[in-house]
C-alpha cells in the first residue's frame, strides 16, 4: 500500500506542476491596429495557436491600396504584419489558416493581370512570407469574395485543394457566379459560372459534408423582388457527370430585397457532425432606407424554411457573419448560434446571441461617438468566448481595425465603457422558398503568375481597454482562469511582493488529492 500511495503521490504532483505551469491567456480586450490612411477590416480566424490572423485593406504604402494581414497572439499583441500588393488597388475579401500552418487570402488585383481586377489568391507561409501567388481573370472585373480548404479525399480532414468563389464579368452572362476548384498549388481543377440575365453574386462558400458545396448570396436575375437571397447546393467532385454540378438551387425571399452574406451547415440532432441543414443570415431591404437583420434555417434539401426571422427595426441593421454554438460543451454545437453585423447609423458592430429556434438569448452593440462599420465576422474561440473584427472611427487614429476579444455572453470589462445591451425583438418573416433552373457553365481561365513581395509594417496595437485583475478580491475578474496574486496581471502589484506561482483551478483540485491521499498514509502508519 505504501508503495502504491507514493507513486499516485508522484504521479498528483507531476500533474499540479503541470497545471500550474499552463497559463492560458484568455482574457477579454479590444484593440486598434492601423498606421497612416487607415484600413479596413474584412475578416478574422482563431489560429491553431490560440492566437488570431486578421486581413484588411490597408493604405499605409503610399501608391495604392493593398492586402494587409497580421497575426496577433491570443492577448491581441501583434506577432508579424505583412503588406502584399502591387502599385494599382488591391481589394482583400478574406483569408483562411491552411493545415501546414501557413494561410490562403482571395480577393481582387488591379496591379497584376487585367486592370479591372481579377481574382488574386495568394498562399502564405506560417511567418506570413509568400508561398505563391496566382491571378484568375478575363477582360471584365473578376473577384474572389470567399475561399476555403477542402478536403479532396475524403479522410474527413479539409487539408487538399480550394473552393474560391467570386463573380466574373468576364464570363458567362456577365455578373454571374463564379467558383473555382483549385488544387493545392492553386491549378484549376474546374471552373464554372452560374447565373441569370442581371448580376448574381456569392458572398459565402462552405464545403458540405457530403464534400459537395453550399454557396450562399444575391440574385437580380430570379424571384420577386428586387433581389432574393439565392442558395445552390453542388454535389461532391467526384459525382457521375463531373464537378460544378448543382444538386438543388432556391431563392428565398418577397417583394422585398434580400441577400444572404453567410451560410453554415448545422448539426440539428446533436450528434456531433453538422449534417443536417443550414442556417443562413444577410439582410432584408424593406424599402426607404430601411435594413434589417435576417436570419433563417433552411431543411438540408433547401426545400423547407423551418423558421425565418428579422432582426432591428433599422435604417442600417444586417448580419455578416454566423456560427452555430456549442454552449454545453458537450462537444456539439446544437445550442444556437453567434450573429455579427451591425446596427443603426452612423453604426455600431451588433452581436446577437441566438437561441436554436431563432429567439433572442442576448444581444450586444458595440461602438463609440462615430461610426463603427461593421463586424465582419464572428468565430467561437476554444475558451467558449467570441472574436470579432471590423473598422472603427470612433477609436485610434480614425478608420482602424478594431477587434473584439468577448466572453461568452459578450463582455469585455467593466473599464470598455462603449459596450451596451441592445432590445431587438426576433420578429417572424415571411418569405417563400423557390426554385430555380440554372446549369453551371465551364469556363478556361489559366492562372497566371503575380510577382508581389510581402512587405513589412510596423503598426503598434493599441489597446483600448482590457480586462485586468483585481489581485485581493479572491475572484477570477478576467476570467482566465487566474485568480489575485496567481494572475499575471498581478505580477508585480505591492500586494503580490512575494513571488506566487500561477496555480489553474484544476491545480488546488490536484493538491487537494495529494494532501488527502498523503493524510491517509499517516493515518494508516500511526494505526499500524
Amino acid at each position: 500500500m505504501k508503495s502504491t500511495l507514493s507513486e499516485a503521490s508522484r504521479v498528483f504532483l507531476t500533474l499540479l506542476l503541470l497545471v500550474s505551469a499552463a497559463r492560458p491567456c484568455s482574457a477579454q480586450w479590444a484593440a486598434t491596429y492601423a498606421g497612416v490612411g487607415g484600413a479596413d477590416a474584412e475578416f478574422i480566424q482563431q489560429t491553431s495557436d490560440g492566437g488570431y490572423i486578421v486581413v484588411a485593406e490597408s493604405n499605409l504604402i503610399a501608391g495604392g491600396q493593398d492586402f494587409w494581414a497580421f497575426k496577433l497572439d491570443s492577448g491581441g499583441t501583434i506577432e508579424w504584419q505583412n503588406l502584399y500588393g502591387g502599385p494599382a488597388l488591391e481589394d482583400v475579401q478574406s483569408i483562411q489558416q491552411t493545415s501546414d500552418g501557413g494561410y490562403v487570402v482571395a480577393g481582387q488585383t488591379a496591379s497584376f493581370g487585367d486592370p479591372n481586377g481579377d481574382v488574386w489568391v495568394i498562399k502564405l507561409f506560417p511567418n506570413g512570407t509568400l508561398d505563391w501567388q496566382r491571378t484568375y481573370g478575363g477582360a471584365g472585373e473578376d473577384e474572389a469574395i470567399d475561399i476555403r480548404q477542402t478536403d479532396d479525399d475524403g479522410d474527413g480532414v479539409a487539408d487538399d485543394g480550394y473552393i474560391v468563389a467570386g463573380f466574373t464579368d468576364s464570363f458567362g452572362t456577365g455578373g454571374d457566379i463564379w467558383l473555382l476548384k483549385l488544387d493545392a498549388l492553386g491549378n484549376v481543377q474546374w471552373q464554372k459560372t452560374y447565373g441569370g440575365g442581371s448580376r448574381d453574386e456569392p458572398f459565402a462558400v462552405r464545403q458540405t459534408s457530403d464534400r459537395g458545396y453550399i454557396v450562399a448570396g444575391a440574385t437580380d436575375s430570379f424571384g420577386p423582388g428586387d433581389q432574393d437571397v439565392w442558395i445552390l447546393k453542388l454535389k461532391p467532385d467526384n459525382a457521375a457527370g463531373g464537378p460544378g454540378q448543382i444538386e438543388w438551387q432556391r431563392i428565398y425571399g418577397g417583394d422585398d430585397g434580400e441577400s444572404a452574406l453567410a451560410v453554415q451547415q448545422t448539426d440539428d440532432d446533436g450528434d456531433g457532425v453538422a449534417d443536417d441543414g443550414y442556417a443562413v443570415a444577410g439582410i432584408i431591404d424593406s424599402g426607404a432606407g430601411i435594413f434589417r437583420l435576417w436570419v433563417f434555417k433552411i431543411t438540408a434539401d433547401g426545400s423547407t424554411i423551418t423558421w425565418q426571422k428579422i432582426y432591428g427595426d433599422g435604417p442600417r441593421d444586417f448580419a455578416t457573419s454566423i456560427q452555430q454554438t456549442d454552449d454545453d460543451g458537450d462537444g456539439s454545437a446544437d445550442d444556437g448560434y453567434i450573429v455579427a453585423g451591425a446596427t443603426g447609423i452612423p453604426g455600431d458592430f451588433w452581436v446577437l446571441k441566438l437561441f436554436p429556434d431563432g429567439n433572442v438569448d442576448w444581444q450586444k452593440a458595440y461602438g463609440g461617438a462615430l461610426s463603427e462599420r461593421r463586424a465582419e465576422a464572428i468565430e467561437v474561440t476554444t475558451d467558449g468566448g467570441y472574436i470579432t473584427a471590423g473598422t472603427t472611427q470612433s477609436f485610434g487614429t480614425g478608420n482602424d481595425v478594431l477587434v473584439l476579444k468577448l466572453t461568452h455572453d459578450g463582455l469585455i470589462d467593466p473599464s470598455c465603457d462603449f459596450v451596451r445591451d441592445t432590445d431587438a425583438r426576433a420578429v417572424d418573416s415571411d418569405a417563400l422558398a423557390e426554385d430555380t433552373d440554372v446549369t453551371g457553365s465551364s469556363t478556361d481561365v489559366t492562372p497566371q503568375a503575380s510577382s508581389a513581395e510581402a512587405r513589412d509594417t510596423d503598426v503598434a496595437n493599441g489597446f483600448v481597454c482590457r480586462a485586468t485583475e483585481d489581485c485581493v478580491n479572491r475572484i477570477d475578474d478576467d476570467l482566465d482562469g487566474q485568480v489575485d496574486c496567481g494572475d499575471r496581471d498581478c505580477r508585480g502589484d505591492a500586494a503580490c511582493a512575494a513571488p506566487v506561482p500561477a496555480v489553474t483551478p484544476w491545480g488546488w483540485v490536484a493538491l487537494l488529492v495529494v494532501v488527502t491521499l498523503s493524510g491517509l498514509w499517516g493515518l494508516r502508519r500511526r494505526s499500524a
